[in-house]
Parts: C-alpha cells; structure tokens; sequence
C-alpha cells in the first residue's frame, strides 16, 4: 500500500502534462502512486499518459468519456489504494517536499487532514527547471511575495470550514490537501463544471474533527486565460449564486449564523451581477433563478445592506491573495482569530 494516491484529473493537457507529472513523481517522499484520468482528452493526452505508466510503475491510468473533474476525481478515489489521498492538476506543479511535508505532519499527529499553502503564477511566466523550495521559487519571481496563498500554522475545526469558506479566509482547493482515505470513503464530488471543489469542502465540514493548516507554500499554482477557473460571465455567476445558497444551507444545518450571514449576502451580490450581465439564457437557467430568487426571498432576513460583500472590496474574486503592507512586512491570515496579523 502506497503511502499517498495522488490522483490527477487530464483533459487535453499534452502541453503541460510532463510538468505536472513529472513534478509529483519527484517528490522527496517516493512511496506514491500517481492515478492518471484521462477524462475524453482529444488531443495527445491519453497516449502521454499511457507512457508515463510505462515508464514509472508508480503511475496508474484509466480512460474514461469526458465527463468533468468532478467524475474523474470520483474514478480515482475508486481506485485510490494509499493511506492518504492527494489531489494535482495537470498544468501545476507540485514544490518536491509538498507529499513529505504534509504526510509528516499527518503521522505526527494522528491527523485526518493536512493542508498547505501554495503560490499562483501565470503560466507564461514559468520556466523549467521548475522550483526545488519555497525560497528558491520566491528567489526567481519576486512578484510572488505579493500574491500567494499562504497560512498561519493552526488546527480548525471541521464545522468551522463553512465559516472560514464563508468569508473567503480558506481557500477551497484541492491541490495542498491531503486526507486520509477513510474520510473520502462515501465521498463524492459533484457533476460540475467549476467549483466543484468547494462543494467538496462543504462535505469535509461534517466529516473531519479538524484541519490542520501549514504556513509553507508548496505548490505553483499555474494559470491560464481561458482555463475552468479563469472563466467569466454570466454562466459562471449563476455557478456563483447556487454555491452561495448551499454554502448557507449547510451552515444553517451547523447553526453558524455568522457564515450564513456572509453566504447570503454574497448571494445577494452575485444575482445582482448576474442581473446586470443579462440574466438568464436558456429555459434551465431560468428555472434555476428562480429558485434562487425563491430562496433569497425566504431568507431574506439575513440582508445587510452594509455588508463587505456589498461593495467593491469584496474579497470574493481576490480571495486572500495577500498584498505587501506599506510597512514592508506581509501580511498572513490567522485563522484562529480570523483577522490579519503582521508575519
């Protein structure tokens, strides 16, 4: 039994595929497995895959329809052997201590879940070789002092998640997550095309005692124009709008009413934005704004009017990508008091 399954989603990823690959397979802790989904790429991806397996006996493949990331990363959960589960995207690339870090920290303490920080870089920006430390990538882009994903070391608890993704102070990916696989059995991810991940979350919520945040960053998070994530418009608000209402409905199950306040009013937001960007296109967005309005309606009681999420400052899109204080110190989000602190 591997130590660690990593499992990464490719569709139409040739470009970028030896990187991402390449980089897990270097981890300093080598006692993993890496499960390849090709998930209905049309391009050479699924062919690069199959090399891959051939050359390194860690590496595992499964071909499927292209059905989106969240299936793919149900297929390999379903196949995952290891004690822990990671997760990777096959257009990143994974710092080598990010599996040996996070695993130590799981042993040490008995943990269920362990999460890290990471950088984000545009992927025009990256050269190989791709970084050996966390110094070493802030050595050859000093631009990543000022935009990063970066944690003060502390446990959560697990209901507490709801209210840290509430507030935009916990970053819902999936890439420095690891867990140990009995949590992910009867786990699930959702049919959809984004945000998946966090829905993901909202399900750990119930299913972990606490997470542990680490402060290194271990992961170059690499984007694109025109990648799932950077993808705009009206479609991705509505996305939006839906995933506010969960996020609120599963913290009512939980009675958090601070994250249900901040939940609904970045719904109010959004179907205001979404409103402004036209509205409904087709019969099952329409439908689905109506549920929506319905379920603003309901709720309606938690409108605050003077609520961040209102104005242009809404961390909604900037997340915590954490700017340079004047002083010249960084800033570092501190979750047990959910404030900023000097670092």
């Amino acid at each position: 039994m591997p130590r660690v399954s990593v499992i990464m989603p490719v569709r139409d990823a040739a470009p970028f595929l030896g990187r991402s690959v390449g980089s897990v397979l270097a981890q300093t802790l080598d006692d993993l497995e890496l499960i390849l989904i090709d998930d209905g790429s049309t391009d050479d991806s699924p062919a690069l895959c199959d090399a891959w397996a051939a050359r390194d006996s860690r590496v595992r493949v499964l071909h499927q329809e292209n059905r989106g990331p969240g299936p793919a990363r149900n297929a390999g959960l379903a196949a995952a052997a290891g004690e822990y589960i990671g997760f990777a995207d096959s257009d990143d690339y994974a710092l080598p201590e990010l599996y040996a870090t996070l695993y130590a920290a799981a042993e040490r303490d008995g943990l269920a879940a362990v999460k890290c920080g990471a950088f984000i870089l545009p992927a025009a920006s990256f050269a190989p070789p791709g970084p050996a430390s966390e110094n070493e990538a802030l050595r050859r882009w000093p631009a990543l002092q000022t935009s990063q994903y970066r944690y003060a070391e502390q446990d959560i608890a697990g209901p507490d998640i709801l209210r840290y993704l509430s507030s935009n102070l916990l970053d819902n990916s999936l890439w420095t997550l690891l867990l140990r696989a009995d949590v992910c059995r009867d786990l699930s991810f959702p049919a959809r095309p984004r945000m998946e991940d966090s829905y993901f979350y909202m399900d750990l919520a119930s299913r972990l005692d606490r997470l542990r945040l680490l402060s290194p960053r271990l992961y170059l998070y690499l984007t694109r124009a025109g990648g799932i994530s950077q993808s705009a418009g009206a479609a991705l608000l509505l996305e939006r709008a839906a995933h506010e209402a969960a996020l609120f409905a599963r913290a009512a199950d939980f009675g958090q009413q601070a994250a249900m306040t901040d939940a609904f009013n970045r719904l109010a937001r959004t179907l205001t934005q979404y409103g402004e960007r036209g509205g409904p296109a087709t019969e099952a967005d329409l439908r689905q704004y109506l549920d929506l309005i319905s379920f603003f309606q309901k709720n309606a009681s938690f409108f605050r009017p003077g609520h961040p999420a209102h104005s242009a400052a809404d961390p909604f899109d900037v997340k915590f990508f954490l700017q340079r204080q004047a002083d010249g110190t960084q800033a570092v989000l501190d979750f047990s008091t959910a404030e900023r602190v000097r670092g």
